[in-house]
């Protein structure tokens, strides 16, 4: 039995920590909306779960006060929105020692870079081991607090580490947990193998007057057409050049559709018609929400930023956030995983590789 505190009572980390205390494991669960715990806690900590998995589990906290979700936990499960993770990490500092490890469920992009930045200007000298997941385990919804719905689960979540030794003990720790990972050589992976800013932020401009005029929320699978369907293709076109830059093969959206859930199709586009494990999913409804406002700042922010370092021209991912940040009247670059953010200033290629082993 480990001792695992899940920080973000959101859709995943409900569902994650209900799962987990089926299983035996002692979770504390954490989150900053007392509303939320309050509901959980009248249910006695019970978080029933439905759809492709289904039971129950009680966790043995569930509070807001960080200082009591630490206490006497090994493991730290961040399933909050990666946007968060910053603010996440400065108050996670005081808590944590080198004998921690922190698991990003999901890291988003260079999730792991970005929280060993904030810790190494916190004074942190010895770090703990920090891993970041491809993706949320499950295709999710809270139906409301504790109580929540699995429309899908992954067949393998890649997982990788700072230091990148540590990325297959991580696996095979996590494994003893729940069996859904796979451990990969260094957070290039797992950072530039994050499909959400393919998936979603150029759907949501793209059908940006319908979300605006909507009286209902739009079926997800309805915002992807042919022409949709093709910038989904040229960003993963450069996702993944920058990934053979840095020395890294990785697979398309299309193959990961495949792997993960036996989704067949001959391009993106037919890939979608068929995804019946995203039938009940809806598109936002507001250009304000996280398929723009966390998959631009925490997805195509840093991989442009790592693209400058590897020399990459990414046109289309530029074209991208240029237009997000006019839309939402936000400039991305500014506020999301830039270069500092990163704690990659000034660095060259062969520096950057270096930081993430």
């Amino acid at each position: 039995m480990d001792n695992i505190a899940v920080v973000g009572a959101g859709n995943g980390g409900q569902l994650l920590a209900g799962h987990l205390a089926s299983k035996g494991h002692r979770i504390n669960l954490f989150d900053i909306k007392k509303e939320i715990i309050d509901e959980i806690n009248q249910r006695g900590g019970i978080i029933s779960f439905d759809g492709v998995i289904a039971g129950e589990g009680k966790v043995s906290c569930a509070t807001t006060d960080l200082h009591s979700a630490m206490e006497g936990t090994e493991i730290i499960m961040i399933a909050t929105l990666t946007k968060d993770h910053i603010d996440v990490a400065k108050s996670l500092a005081p808590y944590l020692t080198e004998k921690h490890l922190v698991v990003l469920i999901p890291g988003g992009t260079f999730g792991a870079l970005t929280f060993k930045a904030v810790l190494r200007k916190n004074g942190f000298q010895r770090l703990p081991v920090i891993a970041e997941c491809q993706d949320l385990i499950y295709t999710c919804r809270s139906i409301s607090p504790g109580i929540s719905r699995a429309m899908g689960i992954k067949k393998d979540i890649p997982v990788a580490a700072i230091p990148a030794s540590a990325g297959k003990q991580v696996a095979e720790r996590l494994n003893g947990m729940l069996p859904y990972f796979k451990p990969m050589p260094n957070i290039i992976y797992t950072s530039l193998g994050n499909l959400a800013p393919v998936a979603h932020p150029g759907p949501s401009v793209l059908n940006a007057a319908r979300i605006e005029a909507q009286k209902e929320p739009i079926p997800y699978l309805e915002t992807i057409t042919p022409s949709v369907a093709r910038l989904m293709e040229k960003i993963d076109e450069e996702r993944r050049s920058i990934a053979a830059a840095l020395g890294t093969e990785l697979i398309s959206q299309k193959q990961w559709m495949q792997d993960c859930y036996g989704i067949e199709g001959k391009d993106i586009y037919e890939c979608y018609r068929n995804a019946v494990v995203y039938s009940e999913l809806k598109a936002q409804t507001s250009l304000k929400a996280r398929y723009i406002t966390e998959d631009i700042p925490c997805g195509l922010v840093p991989m442009i930023a790592v693209a400058k370092i590897a020399g990459v021209n990414v046109p289309a991912m530029e074209a991208l956030v240029t237009l997000c940040g006019i839309i939402t009247e936000e400039d991305y670059e500014q506020t999301g995983r830039n270069i500092d953010r990163l704690g990659l200033r000034n660095m060259n290629m062969e520096e950057f590789l270096s930081s993430i082993q």
